[in-house]
C-alpha cells in the first residue's frame, strides 16, 4: 500500500477549511496533516510537520500569501507548494509565477480537477489553469531571444516541462537519465534567467510552447 500524500491548506474562511477537510478526507491516497489561518501559523505548521503538498490561499486576510513562499522553500524545500486564487490580474500572476509556486489553480475549480491536481503536484509535475495564464504579461523581446539560445534538446526538454511532466517522467520519454534532464534544466534556468521549471514553463507558454 503506498504511503499517502500529506496535505496541509493554509486558508483563513472556515467554510472554505470545512469543504477541502470533507473532500481530502474522503480519497484513500490523501491524508490532511494540518491546516492553518495566517503566515505565521503556516510557517510553524510546516516546520513541525512533513508536508507533501500545500494548499495555499494567496489572500489570508490583510496577508499576501505570494509573500510566505519563499519562505516555505526555505523551510521546507520539498514541500509542493499548490496555489489557489480568486484573482487574475498580471500583476499578481507575474509574482506568483516567479515566487515558485509548483502550481495555480483558480478557487473555482471542479473539486475532480483539484484532487487530479493534487496528485500531479505530488509526483513532481506542475500545474497551471491555462486561463489565469492569459493574464500574465504579454511576452516581450528579450524573452524570445533567451528561448533562441536554446539547444535543441533543452528547447525539447523544456516543452515536456510546459505539458506539466515530472523529470522521471521527461527522461523515460526522451530516453536518458533523470540526472541529464536536471543538468539541462539548470542550463536552461541559466539562460532564462529564471530560478525554477515554474517560472521556466511560464515563459515558455507565454510565447506559445504548448
Amino acid at each position: 500500500m503506498h504511503t499517502p500524500i500529506r496535505i496541509a491548506m493554509v486558508e483563513d474562511h472556515p467554510v472554505v477549511r470545512e469543504g477541502l477537510r470533507v473532500l481530502l478526507n474522503l480519497e484513500p491516497d490523501m491524508e490532511l496533516v494540518g491546516e492553518a489561518e495566517s503566515v505565521t501559523s503556516a510557517l510553524a505548521l510546516i516546520q513541525r510537520v512533513p508536508v507533501d503538498v500545500l494548499l495555499l490561499d494567496l489572500v489570508l486576510g490583510e496577508e499576501d500569501g505570494i509573500d510566505l513562499i519563499p519562505a516555505l522553500r526555505k523551510a521546507a524545500p520539498e514541500t509542493r507548494i499548490l496555489a489557489l486564487s480568486s484573482f487574475t490580474d498580471p500583476a499578481r500572476m507575474a509574482r506568483l509565477a516567479s515566487a515558485g509556486a509548483d502550481g495555480f489553480l483558480p478557487k473555482t475549480v471542479d473539486p475532480k480537477h483539484l484532487l487530479a491536481a493534487i496528485r500531479q503536484v505530488a509526483a513532481g509535475r506542475v500545474v497551471f489553469d491555462r486561463a489565469m495564464l492569459k493574464a500574465l504579461q504579454e511576452p516581450d523581446a528579450e524573452e524570445a531571444k533567451r528561448l533562441a539560445q536554446l539547444t535543441p534538446r533543452e528547447s525539447q526538454i523544456l516543452r515536456q516541462v510546459t505539458k506539466g511532466l515530472s523529470n522521471k517522467e521527461i527522461a523515460d520519454r526522451l530516453q536518458i537519465s533523470e540526472r541529464t534532464v536536471k543538468a539541462h534544466l539548470q542550463h536552461i534556468f541559466d539562460k532564462l534567467g529564471v530560478q525554477d521549471r515554474t517560472s521556466a514553463a511560464v515563459l515558455a507558454i507565454r510565447h506559445g510552447w504548448m
